[in-house]
C-alpha cells in the first residue's frame, strides 16, 4: 500500500511538472512569438515611414511585402499573386519607348539570378493614364546557406528630378545662345569701334610728318599711344572667351620702361594740372633701360593708379617710382609705387 501510495504521488508530481514544463514552454514561446510579431511591425512602421518605394519577391517572383509608397506609385494591387498580375495594375516600359520592359531585365531579376546589386533609370511606368519615370535600386536577400530567396526593390518617382535636369538643359542652352549674341554684338561694337580709332591713329602718324612745334609733336605722340592702348584694349573685347576664362594671354616683347612712365605721365598729367598738384616720375639708376614684358598691360595698369592716386590726392604732388627689388640673367623683378 505505500509503494502504491508512493508511485501514486510520484505520478502526480511527475504529471504536475510536465504540466509546469508545458506552460513554461508554451508561454516562452508565445513570448517568443509576440516578440517577433513586434519587431516586424517595426520594421514594417519603419519602411512605411520610407520616402520611397520597397518591393521584395521570393523566387518564384511571387509579392512578399509592399511598403505604403510603393503601393501609392505602383498601385494597390502590387500584393497579388505573381509580380506578373501585379502588373496588370500599372505598365512598364523602357525609357522613352513604347517597348515593354522585360521581367528578365528587371533589377529585381537580375538579382534573384544572383546579380549583387542592380540599379537603373532606364524603365518608366504607367499608372491611370500617367507615364512617369523611376529610378529602380535592387539587391538579393539570402538564407543562412547562402541561398538567395528574396530580391528586393527600393525605387521612386524620379519626374521631379527629371524636370529640373531638363530645366538645367534649357537653360545651359540659353547661356550657350546668350552667350553666342554677345559675342556677335561685341564683335560687331569693336569694328565699329576700331574703324574709327584706325582712322585716328592714322591721321596722327600723318600728322608727325608735318611741321609741329615740340609741344604739339609731345601731344601728337601722347594721342597715338593712347589710341594704340585703346585699340589693344577693344581687340582683347572681341575674344571674349579667353576673357571669361581668365586667359589673357601676356605679350613678351622688348620695350622701355623710361617711354612707359613718360607716357602715362603725359596722358595724366592735364588732370594733375586741374587738380592744383604735382606729377613726377623716378626710375632707380640700377634698372636696365630696356626689358621683356607686356607694355601695354604695363601701361593699363599704371594709368590705373596714377588716376586713383590724383583723384585722392588734395595737395601736395603724385610720384610713380620704380624700383629694382631683384635682377638675375634671366629675370628682373621691379616695384611700381
Amino acid at each position: 500500500i505505500i509503494f502504491i501510495a508512493l508511485g501514486s504521488i510520484f505520478s502526480v508530481i511527475t504529471m504536475l511538472f510536465s504540466i509546469y514544463v508545458f506552460i513554461r514552454d508554451y508561454n516562452s514561446r508565445v513570448k517568443i512569438e509576440r516578440e517577433v510579431t513586434e519587431s516586424e511591425h517595426k520594421i514594417k512602421q519603419f519602411l512605411n515611414a520610407l520616402p520611397v518605394g520597397v518591393y521584395i519577391v521570393n523566387q518564384n517572383y511571387v509579392p512578399y511585402y509592399a511598403n505604403s509608397k510603393a503601393k501609392e506609385i505602383l498601385g494597390e494591387g502590387i500584393m497579388q499573386a505573381s509580380l506578373d498580375e501585379a502588373r496588370n495594375v500599372f505598365m512598364a516600359y523602357e525609357k522613352s519607348t513604347n517597348k515593354p520592359y522585360p521581367r528578365e531585365k528587371s533589377p529585381v531579376a537580375q538579382v534573384l539570378n544572383g546579380a549583387p546589386f542592380v540599379s537603373t533609370e532606364d524603365l518608366e511606368i504607367e499608372k491611370d493614364g500617367r507615364r512617369f519615370p523611376l529610378r529602380v535600386n535592387a539587391t538579393p536577400v539570402k538564407d543562412s546557406e547562402g541561398n538567395i530567396v528574396y530580391g528586393i526593390s527600393v525605387f521612386e518617382d524620379i519626374t521631379e528630378q527629371k524636370a529640373a535636369e531638363g530645366e538645367l538643359i534649357r537653360a545651359r542652352q540659353l547661356a550657350e545662345e546668350s552667350s553666342l549674341l554677345k559675342e556677335v554684338f561685341l564683335a560687331n561694337m569693336s569694328h565699329e569701334i576700331r574703324t574709327p580709332m584706325n582712322a585716328i591713329i592714322g591721321f596722327a602718324t600723318l600728322m608727325k610728318d608735318t611741321e609741329l612745334d615740340i609741344e604739339q609733336r609731345e601731344f601728337i605722340t601722347n594721342i597715338s599711344t593712347a589710341s594704340e592702348n585703346l585699340l589693344g584694349i577693344i581687340n582683347d573685347i572681341l575674344d571674349i572667351s579667353k576673357i571669361e576664362s581668365g586667359h589673357i594671354v601676356l605679350e613678351k616683347i622688348s620695350f622701355s620702361l623710361e617711354k612707359v612712365v613718360k607716357n602715362v605721365t603725359a596722358i595724366m598729367n592735364h588732370k594733375a594740372t586741374e587738380s592744383k598738384i604735382g606729377l613726377n616720375y623716378h626710375i632707380g639708376k640700377d634698372i636696365p633701360d630696356y626689358v621683356m614684358g607686356d607694355p601695354t598691360r604695363l601701361n593699363q595698369v599704371l594709368l590705373n593708379l596714377t588716376n586713383n592716386a590724383i583723384k585722392f590726392t588734395k595737395k601736395g604732388e603724385v610720384n610713380i617710382r620704380i624700383d629694382l627689388v631683384n635682377d638675375t640673367d634671366e629675370e628682373t623683378t621691379l616695384k611700381f609705387s
